[in-house]
């Protein structure tokens, strides 16, 4: 998928792309929605964008870095979302696959999960360490189910 691809949502995709263009990239970005409206969908683009190594036309989903984010195997690139505590690496994996297959709408298996503190200690762990590309993205989905602790730790990050 690339950023052509992203289903209506002119506005901020070329919000975001002035901003990489003339090197004027904020800190955080916020995208807000209802669901199945893509917002996760244009963050990972976004993502794509800036990690690739194309000319023009960014993101190309051609280029090694393209591919590794849309796979979610960047190392620069974490994607967070709401599971249950000491959910298996392998259904983690399984949720970000189908979010691969389809970008609009992720697989949701568990009632009423949550993001636990742990996944944003994890965040802080990887944030104060060097990027090993340019950038170290974090994609944070259905942050309005983070539980008050973790929601006082990513601000302590912010």
């Amino acid at each position: 998928m690339s950023f052509d691809r992203v289903i209506g949502q002119e506005r901020p995709k070329n919000i975001l792309q002035r901003a990489l263009v003339h090197g004027h990239l904020h800190h955080a970005y916020f995208f807000s929605g209802p669901e199945g409206s893509g917002k996760e969908a244009l963050a990972i683009e976004f993502a794509k964008m800036l990690y690739c190594s194309a000319a023009l036309d960014r993101p190309c989903d051609q280029c090694a870095n393209c591919q590794r984010v849309g796979r979610f195997n960047h190392p620069d690139f974490l994607f967070l979302f709401p599971m249950p505590k000491g959910t298996p690496v392998e259904e983690e994996r399984e949720i970000l696959d189908s979010l691969v297959a389809e970008p609009y709408r992720r697989k949701q298996p568990w009632a009423n999960p949550q993001i636990i503190i742990d996944r944003i200690r994890e965040v802080r762990r990887v944030s104060v360490l060097k990027p090993l590309e340019k950038y170290r993205v974090v994609v944070i989905a259905e942050a309005d189910k983070m539980n008050t602790d973790a929601a006082n730790a990513l601000l302590k990050i912010l």
